[in-house]
């Protein structure tokens, strides 16, 4: 057989007076201390809505890694195609560069040659005079 208990366990946090039930707390502080709220009150509805909102932070979180994890692959993938086409662009550029360099130094040791073509000519002329 169970029998009601007469012991006062549940202390207000605004004052010194002690309660059987939570009700009777929660209506002490409303008539008391205009509305404000005691941790006793509010521990077991804290407990639960703590435990529900970890719950859901935890599946946004979850959900969030997952997005960032699909992002991340996407952009990952993106950046390879981007390198690839970019390093196709410098390869050809550089091909283009190294062509007309070649063609400069042909350019340039031809106009070399016939500067010393001419200046053995000229040499030789003096030389001879």
């Amino acid at each position: 057989m169970v029998k009601h208990s007469t012991e006062c366990n549940i202390k207000c946090d605004h004052c010194p007076s002690m309660f059987k039930h939570k009700d009777f707390l929660r209506n002490h502080m409303k008539r008391m201390h205009q509305g404000l709220t005691s941790n006793d009150v509010n521990n077991d509805t804290n407990l639960n809505q703590s435990s529900a909102v970890k719950k859901t932070l935890k599946e946004r979180d979850t959900t969030l890694e997952d997005q960032c994890s699909v992002q991340n692959e996407t952009l990952n993938e993106e950046i390879s195609v981007e390198n690839k086409t970019l390093n196709e662009e410098i390869s050809v550029e550089n091909e283009t560069l190294n062509e007309e360099i070649s063609v400069e130094n042909e350019t340039l040791n031809e106009e070399i040659r016939v500067e010393n073509e001419t200046l053995n000519e000229k040499l030789e002329l003096k030389m001879r005079r």
